[in-house]
């Protein structure tokens, strides 16, 4: 039985999360297990799901439940950025509290977390599996440096409007993108899930409908590093044939390189795509014999 503080704040989040939200429970209940490296955009799958189940749907989110914490004002104010770690456990409590009551009520729920491990979404299945649940995982993946980049300005965007900012460690968002493929392979092979996508800020690129015998962790690892993977080719056929650049085009490097100095991380990486596999371009246009792979002698 949870301390009084604590069952008070679980009413206040159960009442909070039924009213907002303004769901019933189903005949045929379905729940989604949401998965991807912070700052990703997972929110994206929530309006999805959402709009597919014409708004009938509970929102598992431990993060929104942190400010329900008894002493959490006292928490922010003291350790700031850390607090979440002095949430976490709260947080985790109140976020099994309600999946249980979701499902044993037979409520339509998605349940966010990161894939860091394969065992937090592996039991979330089992459950409601357990409850007699259709089941669908959704992982949303971006460039790293794309996410790790929403995650500052969310924190940026936070502080504006006067809320408490959400912090994102470096350390674990990178730890998610190392883990997140192996994970979602793990939890796709263990059959648990009706249903496997997997989506980037453009829409669908992983169906278990219509990949047969295909795993999502190639997708998923492709679309992480498919930025520095595609830089990196560039700069390695552009460096091959560096003795070919006019002086106008090292100018334009120069130059170029002045001003991406001053953008975020992802803002670089693309701008380096563009700088570099232009100039690229330009000098296999000038010397169509060129294949990228030798440099002309």
């Amino acid at each position: 039985m949870m301390p009084a503080r604590e069952a008070a704040a679980f009413e206040m989040i159960w009442d909070d999360l039924i009213s907002e939200n303004q769901v019933r429970p189903s005949s045929l209940p379905k729940g989604f297990v949401l998965g991807g490296q912070p700052g990703a955009g997972k929110s994206n799958l929530v309006r999805k799901i959402n709009a597919e189940l014409g708004g009938n749907l509970l929102v598992v989110n431990g993060d929104e439940f942190r400010r329900y914490h008894p002493d959490f004002d006292d928490i922010q104010a003291q350790y700031g950025k850390d607090a979440p770690k002095y949430t976490a456990a709260f947080s985790g409590m109140m976020t099994e509290r309600v999946i249980a009551k979701a499902l044993a009520e037979g409520y339509n729920v998605s349940v966010e977390g990161t894939f860091r491990t394969a065992d937090v979404p592996m039991k979330t299945l089992d459950d409601m599996r357990r409850h007699g649940y259709e089941t669908a995982v959704y992982i949303q993946t971006t460039p790293t440096e794309v996410s790790w980049q929403s995650t500052l300005e969310r924190y940026e965007q936070m502080e504006l409007l006067g809320e408490m900012p959400r912090y994102t460690d470096k350390a674990h968002h990178d730890l998610v993108v190392e883990l997140l493929p192996k994970n979602a392979d793990t939890v796709f092979l263990s059959g648990k899930a009706d249903h496997f996508r997997v989506y980037n800020r453009d829409g669908l690129v992983f169906d278990d409908r219509i990949h047969v015998g295909q795993i999502p962790g190639t997708t998923i690892d492709y679309e992480l590093h498919r930025n520095e993977r595609e830089l990196g080719k560039i700069r390695e056929g552009f460096q091959k044939n560096t003795h070919l650049l006019s002086p106008a085009q090292k100018q334009v490097i120069q130059a170029g390189e002045a001003v991406i100095k001053g953008l975020s991380p992802a803002e670089q990486m693309q701008a380096r795509i563009n700088l570099y596999g232009s100039l690229l371009a330009q000098i296999k246009e000038r010397h169509p014999s060129l294949d990228g792979s030798e440099p002309e002698r």
